[in-house]
């Protein structure tokens, strides 16, 4: 498939901004999701090819490995990460208030 033909796949400009291409996609995949027709239909299985069509035409329009639009937040290592250091400053943060919390209650039954 080339860049013209996923163009024309998504009904999408050349110009189309990464906001565009994307609403183009999801509208695209929801008119051919394969849980829309009766199952093992002609139809559901027209629309299975659809939608990988689909999708290749998105990866291609949006870049070899998508991180060029999505950035590096969006990566699903990263984010990872990124939610792994949220849960251990929160922990850090709880046994920090726990520990003063137990200190204080000691103090005051002495």
């Amino acid at each position: 498939m080339n860049e013209a033909e996923a163009r024309q796949l998504l009904a999408v400009r050349k110009t189309a901004s990464r906001q565009e291409l994307k609403t183009a996609y999801r509208r695209t995949q929801k008119t051919w999701h394969p849980d829309l027709f009766q199952p093992n239909s002609p139809s559901q299985l027209e629309a299975i090819s659809k939608t990988q069509r689909i999708n290749e035409a998105y990866r291609l329009l949006r870049g070899e490995d998508g991180r060029q639009w999505d950035g590096a937040l969006e990566h699903p290592v990263t984010a990872y990460y990124q939610r792994s250091a949220r849960n251990e400053a929160i922990f850090i943060w709880c046994a920090v208030v726990l520990s003063v919390v137990v200190v204080i209650i000691v103090e005051v039954f002495r």
